[in-house]
């Protein structure tokens, strides 16, 4: 997210505020960034094509929406729009300034991070759970051995306490049932 442009030596972040500052009046620009270093942001999600969040304002608390097309990891500014339920009529209220802030500078930032952090958890349980648990399955779904048969295949000796071994297989084999469903859901 915060390539550099060498030729410039800027951010495409920092190209990206610059254009969507332009835009707004001087004023009401300072106020939002007033209020997103306040922080009254609340209940930030991010959707595929859109952002919801509620802002503390002094009287009430705002409930707002942006709506965005991402290109390289940033909204378009000609399709970028925040619905705000204030008084003020400009196409970015201060409220619109703060929420747009806290999108680009914290939102889309920690959700990259959480998209990038779930495909390693993924990658990671996949090796170390999912593989050997579907190894184990395949290889008990392909025989007829239980816990109760198993001394006859290895030629061990045979194990006492029938009864403990037959609740122990059957705990084993709805535990693997549970599992096996879990994962096809």
């Amino acid at each position: 997210m915060t390539r550099v442009n060498r030729n410039q030596g800027v951010t495409t972040v920092q190209q990206w505020l610059k254009q969507f500052s332009s835009q707004i009046d001087f004023n009401t620009f300072q106020n939002g960034m007033r209020e997103y270093n306040e922080q009254p942001i609340h209940s930030f999600n991010i959707f595929p094509n859109h952002f919801e969040c509620v802002l503390e304002d002094e009287e009430k608390d705002l409930q707002l929406k942006g709506f965005f097309q991402l290109n390289d990891g940033l909204p378009i500014l000609k399709s970028y729009q925040i619905d705000c339920p204030c008084s003020d009529e400009a196409a970015f209220c201060k409220h619109g300034v703060c929420a747009t802030m806290y999108f680009i500078l914290d939102g889309l930032d920690r959700s990259r991070s959480a998209e990038r952090d779930k495909h390693e958890n993924n990658t990671a349980r996949d090796t170390l759970i999912e593989a050997p648990l579907k190894r184990l399955k395949a290889n008990l779904d392909s025989t007829d051995l239980t816990l109760l048969t198993l001394h006859e295949k290895r030629g061990s000796r045979q194990i006492k306490n029938q009864p403990f071994l037959k609740e122990v297989d059957q705990r084993i084999r709805e535990v693997l049932h549970d599992i096996h469903q879990r994962n096809h859901k």
